[in-house]
């Protein structure tokens, strides 16, 4: 794994990259109009939707390919690896915590289905198990 392939992406940056993943090489014009679908309450002018995709190009999380007087867009790396990519910027962030300990911190604040325990349970040494599966953390 490579963690210089992607700059640190924006929320919107990753709003277009997960309609790239969902639906394959788009168009900007494809992006943009299931941007406008899939977020009704956040419009988008369709400029805005180029520079987000011009930005992508650079950070090299996106690349392109000219067809006729139109560019396909199309991911370089998978949404599983882009995601370890931020996990491993997180822990590097996240100063003086193991990141055995964020990993903890994670799941005692997000919490995790029942299927989701047995899974972690099944990786996590019987050391660390006590900490797992604990439900979310009420916000007031």
């Amino acid at each position: 794994m490579n963690d210089n392939l992607m700059l640190p992406l924006s929320q919107a940056e990753w709003r277009v990259m997960d309609v790239i993943w969902e639906n394959g090489p788009l168009a900007a014009r494809d992006v943009y109009y299931l941007l406008v679908q899939k977020n009704s309450n956040k419009q988008w002018a369709y400029k805005t939707v180029k520079t987000f995709l011009a930005r992508l190009v650079k950070k090299n999380a996106i690349s392109y390919t000219r067809v006729g007087n139109s560019y396909l867009y199309e991911t370089f790396i998978s949404r599983e690896e882009s995601a370890r990519i931020e996990v491993n910027r997180l822990t590097q962030t996240v100063c003086g915590v193991e990141k055995s300990e964020l990993v903890l911190l994670l799941l005692q604040e997000l919490g995790c289905s029942e299927s989701m325990c047995k899974r972690i349970m099944s990786i996590v040494p019987s050391s660390k198990r006590k900490h797992f599966c604990k439900p979310p953390v009420k916000r007031a």
